[in-house]
């Protein structure tokens, strides 16, 4: 009598289904990452050109736009320049992405479901919901992390001068100084515009997938591609008053001797910027996150493509 497999035995897919996700969503995120890598390289020396060392001194020439950009960088350094700094993105996208991904495969299966065939607006809404509770969990888990990279790339001191000698001792110093809530300094500032962002780029992904494809296996890659990138889009430029607040809340905390709070209080900088600026002020370089939606566009359908073919 010859052996006969079990096949009913569950996959390693089947039986962790989060660690799959987790997986599957921090690889779309790192190819993703790394094929707009360039474009990320070419906006950051074009928004940052006038802070740089050799142009402020006259040693180089301003780059004039983005093609000007773009070859000077590969005559001047190599091809491959066009790629600095990406191992160290990567560090903090993938893990990020993997965790706003795996949380919302967790709330989605937490909260009712709905057909969309049969009640569109009730599957949108918990679509929206399941996508700001990611963004939330996520920017939770990581966000100790962003706090003590950011102390200590600040320590700028060197020898014995500096206040941290690695990562880990200034973890240890932050937490005997200000104890575990320290870690979460400006959490509530953060959380606000990533919600929103993540509402949207995963809930009206979802709602228009729901909305126009009767079975998503079967339809064009480029068509999902187009509502991933309405979708973070869309989500780029609505959470974008809340970045615009939080970065002049931070930039304005940080400043020695800043006695007002018209721009260290969020609700204070909010009536500041409206009032002194209008309703423009806060989506100056608005434009910006058009170009850096592509990735998150990439990612949304990188991440579908591997899960049809793990669950097929």
């Amino acid at each position: 009598m010859s052996y006969q497999p079990y096949h009913d035995e569950p996959t390693l897919v089947e039986e962790y289904p989060l660690l799959t996700s987790w997986r599957v969503a921090a690889g779309a995120a790192a190819c993703s990452r790394t094929f707009i890598a360039p474009t990320e390289r070419i906006r950051w020396l074009l928004t940052n050109q006038d802070h740089l060392p050799d142009i402020k001194s006259g040693k180089m020439n301003r780059y004039t736009g983005v093609w000007d950009c773009f070859s000077r960088v590969c005559k001047e350094e190599s091809f491959t320049a066009l790629w600095k700094g990406n191992l160290k993105s990567l560090a903090r996208y993938a893990p990020s992405q993997a965790f706003n991904f795996t949380f919302r495969e967790v709330f989605k299966s937490t909260l009712p479901q709905y057909n969309p065939k049969t009640n569109l607006w009730l599957y949108s809404q918990s679509s929206f919901v399941a996508g700001a509770l990611a963004g939330t969990a996520s920017l939770a888990v990581i966000y100790p992390i962003d706090v003590i990279n950011t102390k200590y790339s600040t320590d700028l001191s060197r020898g014995r001068d500096r206040m941290y000698k690695n990562p880990l001792s200034c973890l240890v110093q932050t937490l005997k100084r200000g104890g575990f809530g320290s870690l979460y300094s400006g959490f509530g500032n953060s959380v606000q515009g990533i919600a929103v962002y993540r509402a949207f780029y995963f809930g009206l992904y979802d709602t228009m997938k729901g909305r126009f494809f009767e079975d998503e296996r079967t339809e064009s890659v480029f068509w999902r591609w187009v509502m991933a990138q309405v979708s973070t889009t869309v989500a780029g430029v609505v959470s974008y008053p809340f970045d615009t607040v939080r970065r002049r809340v931070m930039a304005n905390t940080q400043k020695t001797g800043f006695q007002s709070e018209q721009l260290t209080n969020p609700w204070q900088c909010w009536k500041h910027i409206f009032r002194n600026e209008g309703f423009k002020g806060f989506f100056k370089g608005s434009f910006s996150t058009v170009l850096r939606g592509i990735g998150g566009a990439l990612v949304l359908v990188l991440y579908d493509e591997a899960r049809f073919m793990l669950y097929d």
